[in-house]
């Protein structure tokens, strides 16, 4: 029983490991692309993944060229119960005054976040991963268009993407 209790949880972790990569992936309800963007809770001294930590997944609309705003659908977990957060795209420079709040939640008792939204996609990839900053964040760390406070042990960011300055001058 042991040997396949372990057998079926390795088959599950080759399966999880095979699709924590961003990319495409056939459709959203079946009418065309759409890509998976993975985000993870760091250890905010060596920008490592925290092993068993809070993590989300954002489902997009995979950009086609047009400027029309695509449909995404984040589910956040394991993360502080009952909490609002803010899923937010900041390009480059970082930090900057270029912070766009994509969607809103509020964390249930069991840390879970549901945030759903439209925006345009198209320009924001290179390749399979983002040319800028989207990441989970605090709410209450959110200004106007930047942002003002800096927790990154609630946050949840992109696998391959670490911030350029870890600690952002929010003072002024």
């Amino acid at each position: 029983m042991k040997i396949l209790s372990t057998a079926i949880v390795a088959l599950l972790l080759l399966g999880f490991i095979g699709t924590v990569a961003a990319g495409p992936a056939p459709g959203i309800n079946g009418k065309g692309k759409a890509g998976y963007l993975y985000f993870f809770e760091k250890d905010p001294s060596t920008w490592d993944i925290v092993a068993g930590g809070a993590w989300g997944i954002m489902t997009y609309h995979v950009p086609d060229g047009s400027e029309v705003p695509k449909m995404f659908v984040f589910n956040g977990h394991q993360l502080a119960p009952d909490t609002d957060f803010s899923l937010i795209y900041n390009a480059d420079p970082w930090p900057g005054p270029n912070l766009i709040v994509l969607g809103k939640g509020t964390s249930d008792a069991l840390g879970e976040v549901h945030i759903v939204g439209l925006f345009n996609f198209d320009g924001i990839f290179i390749g399979d991963e983002p040319a800028a900053k989207i990441w989970l964040v605090l709410s209450s760390d959110v200004g106007t268009s930047q942002m003002i406070g800096w927790n990154p042990t609630e946050y949840l960011f992109e696998p391959t993407i670490t911030p350029s300055q870890p600690s952002p001058d929010i003072s002024g």
